[in-house]
């Protein structure tokens, strides 16, 4: 930004006293308030331990894929990866791979009734085994992770035959690292499909 800025100078000429009117600009750094994007890109590269998410589906064995970096909200904003995907037979998955010292996948998915139910009424077992079938579209470097929370999963149905929405299930023997998985809906829609909404997550890194 320009800012003009005059003042009166007396010089002496030849005996005689001139004034004279002088002009000059000064400039003035302005600097813009940093976006909510670059301010999660900033605190994400020099707070964060775990890597800048990427895909982690295989899109040649889905549809419609989309991948996109987005800014998350709060004190804190990081960036995240949003991957949505449609599966055969009318399903889909929506999956979020966030976290700054944790690395999570936040799975938001539609599944059908017919392998998730034994005589009209939702089999958790059911869709443990669903949920397991649907590690193969995870690349190879993620599957391994997905699958580690489906096993915590797997551990809690062997024990008690049940599972609880909000409640986390650690996976026996990664106590230095934990590896969660945790359900906060499981709910049937009026179209008769499922929205099952889930996060496996591992750290602190």
């Amino acid at each position: 930004m320009m800012k003009n800025m005059n003042f009166l100078k007396v010089i002496n000429i030849n005996g005689s006293l001139t004034i004279f009117l002088l002009s000059i600009s000064s400039i003035t750094t302005v600097y813009a308030a940093p976006t909510p994007y670059s301010l999660a890109k900033n605190n994400f590269e020099t707070q964060c331990v775990r890597g800048l998410a990427t895909p982690v589906l295989v899109q040649n064995k889905v549809f419609n894929h989309s991948f996109k970096i987005k800014n998350s909200t709060g004190d804190f904003p990081i960036l995240y990866g949003e991957e949505k995907a449609s599966l055969p037979n009318h399903q889909n998955i929506q999956l979020e791979n966030s976290g700054c010292e944790f690395y999570t996948f936040q799975i938001k998915l539609t599944l059908n009734a017919d392998m998730l139910e034994k005589n009209q009424k939702l089999c958790q077992s059911c869709l443990a085994q669903q949920l397991k079938s649907l590690a193969l579209y995870f690349k190879k470097d993620d599957q391994d992770f997905y699958f580690d929370g489906i096993k915590a999963l797997e551990q809690q149905l062997k024990k008690k035959q049940t599972f609880k929405i909000h409640q986390p299930y650690v996976l026996a023997g990664s106590e230095d690292m934990p590896q969660t998985i945790e359900f906060s809906q499981i709910k049937k829609q009026a179209n008769g499909q499922y929205t099952v909404d889930f996060y496996i997550s591992t750290g602190p890194l």
